[in-house]
């Protein structure tokens, strides 16, 4: 391990951090494949023993050397070296054991990043119906006997209180109430049309129409 304080090299790195990589140390980021097969260019058995391999089993034999202050930002960055140690007692077994450790785990994590998916849009879920029973409740509040939001929330929550019954009486009561608005404006168009009123007529037409369409709407969501 190289020796901590030793000036800045510009402002990318410290001197000694020059020096690591200049002794073969590099943080993990730097560690590509071909970036270990250059390491072992002068042993030809171990760079095709390695060549063989793929990048994660490489990767894993990387063994922490020192750190060095990195960037003008004086960065603390761990550097590594290659143990080619690991590399020349590892054999096919602990390949072949490594592959099967490795397609477990990345099975395991697969699962639990499916559940965690699930549970999250279980939660969305569960927090978009209670974004909705709130709106619901908000908007009848004021014709039940409860004076606050919250505690309408919970009796319905508990079944104490029937909200959709309250829904599809004020609804109906809505409906009846077009229904009579729409008599009433019939009434007076054939006041207009009696008096040839051409601006009235056009204009209750106009209202007639958008309170039978409201209507209509009214009616399909009972």
């Amino acid at each position: 391990m190289l020796r901590q304080g030793n000036g800045y090299n510009g402002y990318s790195m410290s001197n000694n951090a020059v020096a690591a990589y200049e002794s073969g140390e590099m943080p993990i980021s730097k560690w590509t494949k071909n970036a270990i097969l250059e390491t072992l260019e002068d042993n030809e058995d171990l760079y095709n023993k390695a060549n063989n391999l793929p990048a994660w089993i490489l990767k894993d034999m990387l063994k922490y050397s020192s750190w060095h202050h990195t960037s003008k930002h004086y960065n603390r960055t761990d550097f590594y070296i290659f143990d080619i140690e690991q590399l020349i007692n590892l054999t096919d077994e602990d390949v072949k054991r490594m592959k099967i450790n490795r397609k477990n785990k990345l099975a395991q994590t697969k699962e639990k990043r499916a559940q965690e998916k699930k549970e999250r849009e279980a939660r969305k879920k569960a927090k978009q119906a209670e974004a909705e029973l709130k709106e619901r409740c908000e908007n009848v509040l004021k014709y039940t006997k409860y004076k606050r939001l919250s505690t309408l929330v919970n009796k319905v929550k508990n079944n104490e209180f029937d909200l959709e019954a309250l829904e599809v009486k004020l609804l109906n009561e809505k409906i009846n109430t077009y229904e009579n608005q729409i008599k009433g404006l019939k009434k007076a168009l054939d006041k207009a049309e009696q008096k040839n009123d051409i601006k009235k007529i056009e204009r209750l037409k106009e209202h007639i129409k958008n309170n039978i369409e409201y209507l209509n709407d009214l009616k399909r969501a009972v």
